[in-house]
């Protein structure tokens, strides 16, 4: 799942649908988040397939609030039946993504780029400045909807990092996956400029209002566009 959803941003990015990529990509990181937890810490998944009671639960809770009229007929009609009650009755607790990401040794993931992708989620409005066109006096001019092609390159960068992590945790989970070329690769990712010398993971300062990357490490000249990383990742074969 986590392959398949980081692939689907992908192709987003490909048409320049940046923040529809990182709400893809919030996705992808709680799979991560989940796969390298069940990596360090294996008891874990029975909390996580414990989750499953606990959306039982929840959905058991939510049709006695239903209110529409036929809605209520279909719930009384299950309550009266006494299939309810039993999920109502499930002593099951969850994990949270925080735990998740916690035992995946992925906390500051969390805290900052788990964050900054649910901005794009849930329609923050500091996500929303990316459609405002201003003047230089910051006076509004109108709204876009056009594709993004410009500042891409960090999609594209912690897409990779992603699926770098998700092999890491596959080879612990499946010793016989030949994990050389996930080495080789991480040790290639260490070269790309604004990767993890530079990014807003570990230095708050590189964010403004905008989500945009405004500082650079001192080691990186220059900021790599889309299109330079697009080429990067396919004459090094790297995997996408």
């Amino acid at each position: 799942r986590t392959l398949a959803t980081v692939q689907g941003t992908a192709l987003l990015l490909e048409r320049g649908l940046v923040a529809q990529a990182c709400t893809l990509l919030r996705m992808a990181l709680e799979m991560l988040f989940a796969l390298g937890a069940i990596a360090n810490k294996p008891a874990l998944l029975d909390k996580l397939i414990e989750g499953h009671a606990v959306e039982q639960k929840r959905v058991a809770k939510n049709m006695r609030l239903w209110k529409d009229p036929e809605l209520r007929k279909v719930a009384d009609a299950e309550a009266a039946s006494g299939r309810l009650q039993p999920f109502l009755d499930s002593p099951a607790t969850g994990v949270t993504t925080f735990t998740l990401a916690e035992a995946a040794g992925l906390e500051d993931w969390y805290r900052t780029l788990y964050m900054i992708l649910s901005w794009s989620v849930h329609g923050a409005p500091t996500d929303l400045d990316r459609h405002a066109v201003v003047d230089p006096n910051q006076n509004l001019i109108e709204f876009r909807n056009e594709p993004e092609l410009e500042e891409q390159h960090f999609s594209w960068l912690y897409s990779i990092e992603m699926l770098l992590k998700a092999l890491t945790a596959l080879g612990k989970i499946f010793p016989n996956i030949d994990e050389r070329r996930i080495e080789h690769y991480s040790a290639s990712s260490e070269h790309w400029p604004n990767s993890r010398k530079a990014n807003f993971r570990s230095n708050a300062r590189h964010l403004n209002s905008t989500t945009k990357i405004v500082g650079y490490s001192s080691t990186c000249s220059r900021t790599w566009t889309a299109a330079e990383v697009w080429d990067y990742i396919r004459a090094n074969d790297v995997p996408y």
